[in-house]
């Protein structure tokens, strides 16, 4: 059996989403390379959108209404 906090997928959680936003976003503020810096940014918005998606289903809503 898990422990209890590895029982559910942290990919189901939108905070480890938003956890690896910051993270990229520290990353592209921290870097001068301006090619990293643009690839972190969109890291970044794909995280934030899982989450938000995560979120979205979480409260029952239908991801394909975005679109």
């Amino acid at each position: 059996m898990l422990p209890p906090d590895l029982a559910v997928s942290p990919m189901t959680d939108s905070s480890f989403y938003r956890e690896k936003a910051g993270q990229a976003l520290r990353l592209a503020r921290d870097s001068t390379d301006p090619v990293l810096v643009k690839s972190l940014a969109e890291m970044a918005r794909e995280y934030i959108a899982r989450a938000d998606a995560i979120d979205g289903l979480a409260l029952g809503k239908d991801p394909e209404d975005d679109e």
